[in-house]
């Protein structure tokens, strides 16, 4: 749940399920102080119950993680750490209470209510109240008398990783200890801030690690050392040890992705651990009902897309186009068509190229566009299915056929898969998805090396909930057309 952060998160934890823990106790006590338990069957009341109190935790902790309770930066700002407690102790009441009704409408009536009512009124102010003395009192004692500090050894020595290293130096709760910089541009022994020097070479990270006895590694680059992040990234993961990213484009993005604060610098940690075929499993089982579901829901929606289509423009109504898959295999990839027949695609081919070879210069010059604005191949009915992504339902058969998923990585064109670094290529080690993190975070206006860096993440960190989370996100993307062209 927490592994590999931080003790003192791992506190927060422990005293969050303490306090649920006496919460739910003093108030069974509470609500069956008076009532006569059953004689016979107590085990099973007894075992019940005891099942009702680890729902109870789960729900409780669950919450306080997707409401970010657990962020360095929501820890320290009073403010925020009662919102995100308030927002968990609401869903997770709702939740409880429903899981309830569908278990026992009976039992919910007579004592799950109250029960969980006391739970509530009781844990909800002793989390707060305990969190504020922990992280006003108690932390700023321990890292003011060096324990519980972490030590940091920064991935690079640009100009991005000297912007770290001075925020984090600069931190007034002092719980982090810079030790110093490994990379490529500049030579061992270089001191490159204050007493801070460059350990070593990229190669040289494991070493490093172990001699420094390093807590916590980031990765701080370029853009211009971006076609090395895979490689520096295996010899970061093979430490074993807290690995984060930052990148510039994450204060675009914090609401996208599981981003926290150090010190203003917002980094995202990346997981250690491969995904199983029992997560891939699931997240197959789970397209493949949402995708009969909304083909039957929408079927009214496609007869009306149809019929727009015919009437704007000669053709089919379905577009088909290969595109490249999982593992760089070709599909046959469905879309409503938007566009007239015969088309030149020649200019999109030379933008896409342009785009993909020229991604940092791009987006230096503020060209954030992956499609052409404007573009005179689609026809009115056409803008307006592309502006909404109605164009892009017919994709749902392809993730009954096994393309593609509901959420992932979006397939690329073969023309741009040709110019693709390599990199560049790591993004289809999952099935191309309908939607993904790109698409929440405003499609056209994310830069392509930001897309892939989106991409990379998502592979790392799926779960069935986070696939949830950006579907939901992805609703008001589609209705204000954001992004999209």
């Amino acid at each position: 749940m927490l592994k590999n952060q931080p003790k003192c998160k791992k506190v927060f934890l422990c005293v969050d399920m303490a306090i649920a823990t006496f919460a739910f106790f003093v108030s069974f006590s509470i609500v069956f102080y008076n009532v006569p338990l059953p004689a016979k069957p107590a085990i099973l009341f007894g075992i019940s119950h005891l099942a009702l109190y680890a729902l109870f935790v789960a729900a409780t902790v669950t919450f306080l993680l997707e409401n970010n309770a657990y962020k360095r930066h929501i820890i320290y700002d009073n403010r925020m750490h009662r919102i995100s407690i308030s927002k968990a102790y609401i869903f997770s009441g709702a939740v409880l209470a429903i899981v309830q009704m569908a278990c026992n409408i009976v039992y919910f009536r007579e004592f799950g209510l109250e029960l969980l009512c006391w739970f509530i009124l009781m844990s909800w102010p002793l989390s707060i109240c305990a969190r504020a003395f922990l992280s006003g009192r108690v932390l700023p004692f321990l890292h003011g008398r060096g324990l519980l500090t972490r030590k940091i050894l920064i991935i690079g020595g640009g100009e991005c990783a000297m912007k770290v290293a001075a925020s984090l130096d600069a931190d007034r709760h002092k719980e982090f200890k810079l030790v110093g910089f490994i990379d490529d541009g500049q030579r061992t022994d270089c001191r490159v801030l204050n007493e801070l020097e460059v350990l070593g070479r990229f190669e040289d990270i494991g070493a490093v690690v172990g001699e420094k006895r390093v807590d916590e590694l980031i990765l701080a680059l370029d853009l211009n050392q971006y076609d090395r992040i895979i490689t520096i990234l295996k010899e970061c993961l093979r430490t074993k040890k807290v690995v984060r990213l930052h990148s510039n484009f994450l204060q675009v993005v914090t609401e996208k992705l599981k981003v926290e604060f150090y010190n203003r610098v917002p980094v995202i940690m990346l997981s250690q651990y491969a995904l199983d075929d029992y997560a891939w499993s699931a997240k197959r089982l789970f397209d493949v009902l949402v995708s009969l579901i909304a083909l039957v829901l929408l079927a009214p929606v496609f007869l009306f897309i149809a019929v727009g289509i015919k009437m704007s423009s000669k053709g089919p109504v379905i577009f088909r186009q290969e595109r490249i898959g999982k593992k760089g295999k070709p599909f046959e990839f469905y879309k409503f068509r938007s566009m007239h027949m015969n088309g030149d695609d020649s200019k999109h081919k030379k933008f896409a190229r342009t785009f993909i070879l020229n991604s940092g210069e791009l987006n230096q010059q503020g060209e954030q566009i992956f499609k052409i604005a404007d573009d005179p191949r689609v026809f009115r009915f056409g803008k307006f299915i592309r502006k909404t992504s109605l164009d892009e339902f017919p994709q749902l058969v392809n993730v009954l056929k096994g393309d593609m998923t509901l959420v992932g990585p979006r397939p690329s064109l073969a023309y741009e898969w040709e110019v693709y670094k390599e990199w560049h290529k790591k993004r289809a080690e999952a099935p191309p998805g309908c939607t993904g993190l790109w698409q929440t975070a405003g499609r056209s206006s994310v830069t392509f090396e930001e897309m892939i860096i989106l991409d990379l993440y998502y592979i790392s960190n799926m779960t069935l909930l986070f696939d949830i989370k950006i579907m939901l996100q992805t609703f008001p993307v589609l209705l204000f057309g954001k992004g999209a062209y």
